[in-house]
């Protein structure tokens, strides 16, 4: 990638805000990858999305960091009209969906996002409306909720009605150095898991079964649905390794 031409561009780069520009053109990067089916980049991706929400950057300022002419440049990623205009678009609303995808599971997670109280809609990647952010919102509940029951039902023990405490926030408070250990051991979570595909040494399950393979090799729309669950579940083990430590 040159510093011209590519992913990173001169123009946008004096746009860069306390680093954003180089997260988010990270971002981008693992978002290719990602999309074209390299596991390491969608590791790469959450690892990326959950170093930026633990910095209190909203999925709004990350993607302002990006010019539209950048999703063009990453080609059609996803099976399209082949018209540059629907490319850009289409890369562009699923780059600031992974991204939502992340920080929604992420919240829903009870993982404290530093600037909540001063970016109202922080999770929300800024794009077309609300009906589809609350529709995201309520997809990555249902795919955490099945993820937590699955978890459970291994275990051999089900409490629904269990409340579910606020860990990280109680990790932080528990000693005086607490935040500066649960930031070490989410450093070395965050390396384990996008280096090698493992949190704790474990291997991460992939919960998604498609019946028919040809269905998945054809089809963009159980693809992208498949992508998406992943980046949930890669969350959701992620923050199950740390919660171990806290």
């Amino acid at each position: 990638i040159h510093s011209s031409v590519g992913l990173v561009t001169a123009a946008a780069a004096v746009r860069n805000c306390g680093g954003q520009r180089a997260l988010a053109v990270r971002l981008l990067i693992a978002f290719v990858g990602g999309v074209i089916g390299v596991p390491v980049s969608m590791r790469s991706f959450i690892t990326f999305a959950l170093e930026a929400y633990e910095r209190g950057i909203s999925a709004a300022e990350l993607h302002q960091q990006l010019q539209p002419a950048e999703f063009l440049q990453t080609g059609g990623l996803v099976p399209t009209v082949p018209r540059p205009e629907v490319q850009q678009e289409v890369n562009q609303a699923l780059f600031g969906r992974w991204l939502s995808m992340v920080y929604m599971a992420a919240a829903q997670m009870n993982a404290v996002f530093p600037a909540a109280a001063d970016k109202p809609g922080w999770a929300w990647y800024g794009g077309e409306d609300e009906v589809q952010a609350n529709a995201m919102a309520d997809f990555v509940a249902k795919t955490l909720a099945r993820l937590q029951a699955e978890a459970a039902e291994a275990a051999g023990a089900v409490d629904a009605d269990k409340p579910h405490e606020d860990w990280l926030a109680a990790r932080i408070k528990s000693t005086p150095d607490g935040a500066a250990q649960l930031q070490q051991v989410s450093n070395e979570l965050q390396q384990e898991y996008q280096e090698h595909g493992t949190l704790r040494g474990k291997e991460v399950p992939t919960m998604v079964r498609v019946p028919d393979p040809e269905l998945e090799a054809t089809s963009s729309a159980v693809l992208v649905w498949r992508q998406q669950v992943e980046l949930v579940q890669g969350v959701y083990m992620y923050m199950q390794a740390l919660q171990t430590v806290a």
